[in-house]
């Protein structure tokens, strides 16, 4: 079996992926995805990197849950495809006394897309469970109306490829997750009163008519295996087409594997190309909230000052219940803020992410945002 590391990450192509999905096959995508997990990323001179492999079969089972049998006919497709074939004596030879034992080579791919290790692997020696095993072994994946005689690698299949999607999206230093102009949770600013110190007390709710709003070409792009019925940019959304879409996304929220996490944009990142993050607001995430080494957001770091509370939220927990139902209660958020200006938006964050200098770049910049923002506060307070 194939080493595990603790953390990282890997690259592969989207564009093979997306290929491969074309096929309808969703352990073609799941299997291809636990090679390229171990596609060696560092070979020797002369080899491109995250080309050989060292998995195969076994690693299919024990990550991804699929049979023996089924992990052979992975790879047998794949050889035939002409995307992997079997280690050349060549590859061998240079990898004699390495810790990497090449079993596969990758051809012709362009690795466009980073993954997290955890993808794969999931987390805590295994205690996590991965999301490609998380899709795969589901005793229940949703189906919504209409959706009754859908298959399990259909359904299978479009929450890989809507992840992988939602994975080519992210940018944690430009958005802190997913590209709002792809998908996003609309808030809508109901009141801003400026109080006696000079404070402005925002009064925001999740917009009523379209809480998660996602973007034609972001659908399209997350489903490339529904090519036949997906709509063009002057054509009305095919009703297959787009049940599936949002079956899709109503599983994976309920898989556990994206987010939200409030935050403040300095304009509406949707209509502003030139706009930018503020900060965090919240993470509604009870895990990536509550954690030491969580996600760190303004209402964490400073919900009071002295006996004031100046941020409120209406459910300490999360906007959703444990099947990840919206729950019964309105939800709101209510900000006090130095500003009138800015545009509070809900950003989608993918739970397992890379480890890369995106992710750096983003940590260290939210950590300083979040003090300039409290600190800003405290002064309009004396404090």
């Amino acid at each position: 079996m194939a080493k595990r590391s603790k953390q990282g990450y890997f690259k592969t192509s989207l564009k093979t992926l997306k290929a491969l999905s074309l096929h309808g096959k969703s352990d073609l995508v799941i299997g291809y995805l636990v090679l390229s997990r171990f596609s060696d990323g560092a070979p020797p001179e002369g080899i491109a990197s995250h080309t050989i492999i060292g998995a195969g079969v076994r690693s299919m089972k024990d990550y991804a849950g699929l049979s023996e049998a089924t992990g052979k006919g992975v790879i047998d497709e794949l050889i035939e495809l002409g995307v992997i074939k079997s280690a050349s004596s060549d590859t061998k030879i240079q990898y004699e006394g390495l810790r990497h034992r090449p079993m596969y080579e990758i051809l012709n791919a362009e690795n466009d897309l980073e993954l997290p290790n955890a993808l794969v692997e999931g987390m805590d020696d295994g205690r996590v469970t991965s999301p490609l095993k998380r899709i795969k072994v589901a005793s229940v994946l949703r189906r919504a109306s209409g959706l009754d005689e859908l298959s399990k690698n259909s359904l299978r299949l479009d929450c890989v490829m809507l992840l992988l999607t939602l994975y080519e999206f992210n940018s944690m230093a430009s958005f802190g997750g997913v590209s709002p102009r792809s998908i996003l949770r609309k808030w809508e600013t109901k009141s801003q009163r400026k109080t006696a110190d000079g404070l402005y007390e925002w009064m925001s709710e999740p917009d009523e008519e379209s809480t998660v709003a996602t973007y034609l070409d972001f659908m399209v792009s997350s489903l490339p295996h529904l090519a036949s019925i997906a709509p063009k940019k002057t054509d009305k959304i095919n009703d297959l087409f787009r049940d599936r879409f949002w079956n899709a996304w109503d599983n994976i929220r309920q898989m556990s594997l994206i987010y939200e996490a409030v935050t403040m944009f300095d304009a509406n990142p949707v209509t502003d190309q030139n706009s930018r993050i503020v900060c965090t607001l919240r993470v509604n995430d009870y895990h990536a909230d509550s954690k030491e080494d969580g996600d760190p957001s303004l209402i964490k770091t400073m919900k009071n000052v002295g006996d004031r509370a100046l941020h409120f939220y209406t459910n300490p927990e999360a906007p959703y219940d444990a099947s990840g139902q919206s729950r019964q209660d309105d939800e709101s958020l209510r900000l006090s803020w130095p500003d009138k200006s800015g545009h509070i938006v809900g950003i989608w964050r993918p739970r397992f992410r890379v480890i890369n200098s995106d992710a750096g770049t983003w940590f260290e910049a939210e950590l300083e945002a979040i003090e300039q923002a409290s600190n800003r506060i405290k002064s309009f307070m004396g404090t």
